[in-house]
Formats: C-alpha cells, sequence, structure tokens
C-alpha cells in the first residue's frame, strides 16, 4: 500500500486516495518542521500557497511532491502511480 502525505486542505483528494486503498496522512506540524521526514512516504501533495508557505520549495526530499491546485482527485492519483516509485 503507498503511503502518501497530503496538505490539510486537500480533503476530496484525501478522501478518493483512501478509497483507492491509500495510506494517507495529513501534513502535521512535525512534517512542517523538519520536511525531511516526509522521505518515509512515496509521495506529497500539496497546494500551491502550502507549497510556498510550509518553504517545501527548498525542501530536499526523495519522493514526488504533487502541487494539486486545478487537479481533479483522479489526477492525483494518476500522478502518484506514474510517478511514486516505492
Amino acid at each position: 500500500m503507498k503511503k502518501i502525505a497530503i496538505e490539510d486542505s486537500l480533503t476530496n483528494v484525501e478522501s478518493y486516495l483512501k478509497n483507492a486503498g491509500y495510506e494517507v496522512k495529513k501534513i502535521d506540524e512535525k512534517m512542517k518542521g523538519n520536511p525531511a521526514c516526509l522521505n518515509e512516504y512515496d509521495a506529497v501533495v500539496l497546494n500551491d500557497l502550502s507549497r510556498n508557505m510550509m518553504g517545501f520549495e527548498d525542501a530536499v526530499t526523495s519522493v514526488p511532491t504533487i502541487d494539486a491546485v486545478g487537479m481533479t482527485a483522479e489526477q492525483v492519483k494518476n500522478i502518484i502511480e506514474s510517478t511514486a516509485t516505492k
């Protein structure tokens, strides 16, 4: 099962991914303070505002970071499936 970290405001994407069998965890304060801990996930899903505010633009992680702005939940899932390698 793929593990996905997701920004709190993306509840529709969160629900869709859970229904599709993914393990989904909302990004918490620990993750915001230490983006390297996101390396245990297969992908990180953010909206553009969170990406900039939380400093993920410069974060060094080994997992795909997906900007979900303007995407449907299905599109986000398709990107996860095509980019997540774990």
